[in-house]
């Protein structure tokens, strides 16, 4: 449930009020709940038509920084911001194998150590590492934004759609 600090947490934003309130009730806990310490990393142009930079928040070009890395178009550029503070965490999915098993235990930190939160049966480092970068996108609300705007104004749009039908076409 949405705890607002202050007045109306459902002002200025691009989702609609009715599908906020209707995300606010779900009874799943959310994921959104770290800060936006991993970063934040910001994309600006680059002079002279060189492409889009990568800066860490304080820095960029107007200052003579050097990104840390460098498109050609900006949607690369968020997407690399994206991953960055991903990258960078620790762990937040592991595999156990069990001998004699057809699957293998999915394990993420809890306070009691770690604790079994799935079973796969497909299994390849590079899943895990992509489940890992996931996470991080859905626990941090500034990686989120930059991922749906390197999506562009199409994917946004039907984001908006599905998330309609999945949580309010249900309660009307």
């Amino acid at each position: 449930m949405i705890d607002p600090p202050l007045g109306d947490p459902y002002r200025d934003n691009v989702f609609p009020r009715r599908v906020l309130e209707a995300l606010a009730s779900q009874e799943d806990e959310s994921l959104s709940t770290e800060p936006d310490e991993n970063g934040p990393w910001f994309v600006h142009a680059l002079a002279e038509g060189r492409g889009w930079g990568v800066f860490r928040e304080g820095d960029g070009p107007e200052v003579g920084d050097h990104p840390v890395a460098r498109f050609q178009d900006r949607a690369r550029a968020l997407l690399f911001g994206v991953a960055l503070p991903a990258a960078g965490r620790e762990p937040s999915f592991g595999v156990r194998e069990t001998p004699g098993a057809l699957s293998r235990e999915v394990l993420s930190p809890s306070t009691n150590g770690l604790a079994s939160v799935g079973e796969i049966w497909h299994f390849e480092d590079r899943s895990i590492e992509a489940l890992r970068v996931l996470d991080a996108v859905a626990r941090s609300p500034r990686l989120l934004a930059d991922l749906l705007e390197a999506a562009g104004s199409a994917a946004i749009l039907h984001v908006g759609r599905l998330l309609f039908r999945r949580l309010v076409l249900p309660r009307l």
